[in-house]
């Protein structure tokens, strides 16, 4: 784990936090003990659980974030309240994701082994909770999934915006639930907040000002789509 503040922590995925793995964040408040995402690696969420746990944020339904599930059963999962029908049901996630329109067969894609978990709390934007001497803000940043989730750490301290990843490859929306629209938006908002700290799902931390990276992450979009 990588402190970016005291008790804020970046925890790396495997393979650099590329797919299958994503990178993490940890916040070890007085009084509640977060982890936001389960994709970075069996060891690395043990590390975790072995600080202490009470409570797993998923940012969004992709399986590279949610691919650990199954080592903290026991801990409550909260999601945004448009990404909960993902968590729950492989259906509603196949369909979503495009595979039923594809035709491929969930046998192929060995969905059965898919993790499913039922969600105790169903977050929304701006919701904020104190964590004990640290604050945990939602942000909801629709686009790559309808209930994509940034979060906010201490206002300014540390602005974690999962996948919206500041890569150079550019933002990916090429699920039947994603859209080029709201994720232009939902860039747009998040590299207008200020922070002193910027950690995302599959790059990052970068510390000072990131505006250059969300100009050129918005732009590898209209680079691939081209005029309209």
């Amino acid at each position: 784990m990588l402190e970016l503040k005291k008790n804020i922590y970046f925890v790396p995925g495997e393979g650099k936090g590329q797919f299958p793995f994503c990178n993490g964040l940890y916040l070890a408040g007085k009084d509640k003990r977060v982890l936001i995402d389960a994709g970075m690696g069996k060891q690395k969420i043990l590390a975790c659980v072995e600080k202490g746990l009470d409570l797993l944020i998923l940012s969004h339904c992709h399986y590279d974030h949610r691919s650990g599930i199954r080592l903290i059963q026991n801990i409550p999962l909260w999601c945004h309240k448009e990404e909960a029908p993902y968590m729950e049901s492989r259906e509603r996630f196949f369909e979503g994701m495009g595979f039923t329109r594809s035709g491929i067969s969930r046998e192929e894609l060995q969905m059965e082994r898919f993790p499913v978990t039922p969600v105790s709390n169903l977050l929304s934007d701006g919701d904020c909770f104190d964590l004990g001497g640290m604050t945990l803000e939602v942000v909801h940043a629709p686009g790559h999934t309808p209930g994509h989730l940034a979060f906010r750490v201490d206002g300014d301290a540390v602005l974690f915006t999962s996948d919206v990843a500041l890569t150079p490859f550019g933002p990916f929306y090429g699920n039947d639930f994603g859209d080029v629209d709201q994720f232009i938006a939902s860039i747009q908002r998040l590299g207008s907040m200020k922070a002193d700290c910027i950690a995302t799902s599959h790059a990052g931390p970068f510390y000072g000002d990131a505006t250059d990276r969300f100009k050129a992450y918005e732009n590898a979009i209209h680079e691939k789509t081209g005029p309209c």
